[in-house]
């Protein structure tokens, strides 16, 4: 329940001055139909609130004056509808390839959700929409005649701030209709201004629903939990080939984010040693020849620490 407390005298000179009718958009609430598919994790609060649906709703009772409090909203709660947005790209062997990916325009936001892809000539396919502030993400499906289910499971590093500077997370719940569009209501939010590394907590969104058609029922299941961990920003990082003699063969220092795509590492180099400045303290990794690719950190203006993998190619 929001609890916004507003100058009711002002708002009633607001809504004369408008001198227009305001009609409430048909279906603001997720219908029942609707599935929770995902999470779409933002820093501000997501207002999608129709104040002005509000507000020529209860008209009467904001004349009367005095301090007036907003509450039972969820009727006036608004959507914000993800764009489909293509693009396309050309591989290495000149071959183009069509990239679809979902937007929620206007809005600064780490998406994380899975939808269907209906098709008129075919069954369709299930898909996955991350942004790239998520990492570890796990996702289960399950089908079967009396159930459908959809398991998500993420984290998103930041860095740790300093003194008494606050960092906001909203999770704001995804569903998608019937007919395939994508859509986010505005969810509940959790503040943190811890100031040093390891510090974690947990969302979790979960819905069920069950539904009757020809006396055969079915049930629709989703869960979705997002970890939000701090973690030491990266200063450098450094990557030390070593021999079989425990030597150093090649040390090469990057910038956090700068490092190889893959890395070439000849027959030679028995593992790796992945060296990483935070703080003064340096971290130390060891990387093994059976290692098929490495992570590392880069830490965004934000405070959002993005992993970035690179592939080991081992002669």
């Amino acid at each position: 329940m929001k609890q916004i407390k507003l100058i009711s005298m002002l708002l009633a000179l607001l809504l004369l001055l408008c001198g227009c009718q305001l009609a409430r958009p048909d279906g603001e609430t997720a219908k029942s139909e609707d599935r929770l598919i995902g999470v779409l994790v933002t820093r501000d609060y997501l207002d999608l609130l129709d104040f002005e649906a509000y507000f020529q709703d209860h008209t009467s009772k904001i004349l009367k004056g005095g301090e007036q409090e907003i509450t039972d909203t969820k009727p006036y709660e608004g959507r914000l509808y993800a764009v489909m947005t293509t693009e396309t790209r050309t591989n290495e062997d000149g071959e183009t390839v069509t990239l679809q990916n979902y937007e929620f325009e206007g809005v600064e936001g780490s998406a994380y959700f899975v939808y269907s892809v209906l098709e008129e000539d075919g069954p369709g396919y299930t898909a996955t929409e991350s942004g790239e502030e998520i990492s570890d993400g796990h996702t289960n499906l399950f089908y079967s005649d009396q159930e459908e289910a959809v398991e998500l499971e993420a984290t998103i590093y930041y860095a740790p701030q300093t003194g008494e500077e606050v960092i906001d997370f909203y999770f704001n719940p995804v569903y998608q209709t019937a007919d395939g569009q994508v859509y986010a209501m505005s969810g509940s939010g959790t503040s943190t201004n811890v100031d040093g590394a390891g510090v974690s907590f947990g969302h979790t969104l979960s819905e069920e629903s069950t539904q009757t058609e020809n006396g055969v029922s079915k049930t629709w299941r989703s869960s979705v939990k997002v970890t939000v961990e701090s973690v030491d920003p990266p200063e450098r990082i450094t990557v030390l080939q070593m021999g079989e003699d425990h030597g150093i063969l090649t040390e090469t220092s990057y910038e956090p984010g700068t490092l190889p795509e893959t890395l070439e590492l000849p027959s030679e180099t028995a593992y790796l040693i992945v060296e990483t400045l935070t703080g003064g303290t340096i971290k130390r990794e060891l990387v093994n020849r059976d290692t098929e690719t490495m992570t590392t950190f880069r830490c965004r203006e934000d405070g959002i620490c993005v992993k970035q993998t690179t592939t080991l190619t081992w002669e």
